[in-house]
């Protein structure tokens, strides 16, 4: 989002004010009279990142910060990205959260966002959540689709913001329309607890649906609890097992409890203690504590071989857990 000035100034002005442009680029701009400030500004930016797609990284934030300095929403928000990120320059929060200060109050979206996340988290300014629920609630505003879940978040915690179960639904509501996964599992939470609303399980599973289909591993996980139970849809314990399993590979240690005493008891797939034993494994080390005493009265009823191959087992679902979770960064 570009800033607008009423006065136009030449690329040479631009130049000798900031003192560091190349010759052959203010030359090639001073007699373009008639080109408006705004048009000086956007070219700046656009040769920033064309610096930035060839990584001339130090180049990019030096013309960004050109921008910057005479009011270029976009460059601001821009060059704090770089101090948040280290990027040609190093890492300075104080510098990010001074540039996206700027930034949002031109009316520049993103680094609105920004600036809520860096009032929220205490990077580069000290933590205030009235400021970061004042700015979430700005963006929220525009339709972004994360700044109203966190702003329902707020209500919900009573965090910046008395808390409001009814102001937490609305907001939450707005994001989970938008298709934002952790939205609508909060969403279906508040409609399977009655909180803000009248309690509604088969809305509580419309929206676990949802956001278990976009691979949410806690939806996944309540969409099994709901397929077991028989909560807002007919118990199924073949589709809970598929969900919990689901969830358990993305390493939640509840769902890879409950699928643990799925294969021991014979419901929803055949048993097998190997794996039960296994899954168990996993679960105590991701802090489920009960997994770690049906360990000791499960393990008296198995073989060595078939601790060996639980032992296997686990061992190969770590491994899994992991490639995946680097996969994602």
């Amino acid at each position: 989002m570009s800033a607008r000035f009423l006065l136009p100034l030449t690329a040479t002005c631009i130049a000798l004010a900031i003192g560091f442009l190349p010759t052959s680029f203010v030359l090639a701009e001073s007699g373009t009279t008639k080109r408006t400030s705004e048009q000086v500004l956007e070219k700046l930016y656009n040769r920033a990142h064309e610096h930035q797609k060839s990584g001339k990284l130090i180049k990019a934030r030096e013309y960004l910060a050109t921008a910057a300095k005479l009011g270029h929403a976009a460059a601001q928000n821009d060059l704090a990205e770089m101090y948040r990120k280290g990027e040609g320059v190093a890492q300075d929060y104080e510098q990010a959260f001074k540039w996206n200060n700027k930034a949002a109050k031109l009316g520049h979206t993103a680094a609105q966002f920004s600036l809520a996340l860096m009032y929220h988290e205490g990077k580069g300014v000290a933590r205030d959540y009235e400021q970061a629920f004042k700015w979430f609630s700005i963006v929220a505003q525009q339709g972004y689709g994360e700044a109203q879940n966190n702003l329902a978040v707020m209500y919900y915690k009573g965090v910046g913001v008395a808390r409001d179960y009814e102001e937490a639904l609305k907001w939450y509501s707005k994001a989970a329309e938008q298709g934002l996964a952790e939205a609508q599992n909060s969403l279906a939470s508040m409609y399977n607890k009655g909180e803000g609303v009248a309690l509604d399980d088969e809305q509580a599973f419309k929206w676990y649906s949802k956001a278990a289909q976009q691979g949410y591993a806690l939806a996944q996980y309540n969409l099994a609890v709901m397929y077991y139970n028989g909560k807002g849809v007919a118990r199924d314990y073949e589709r809970a097992f598929k969900w919990y399993k689901e969830s358990a590979e993305q390493g939640l240690a509840t769902s890879q409890y409950n699928l643990a005493l799925m294969y021991l008891s014979d419901e929803g797939v055949a048993q097998d203690l190997p794996r039960a034993y296994g899954l168990f494994l996993l679960a105590s080390v991701g802090g489920i504590d009960i997994a770690k005493s049906v360990i000791k009265e499960l393990e008296p009823q198995l073989s060595a071989q078939q601790i060996a191959e639980g032992e296997r087992i686990a061992q190969e679902w770590r491994t899994r857990i992991e490639v995946t979770k680097r996969a994602k960064q």
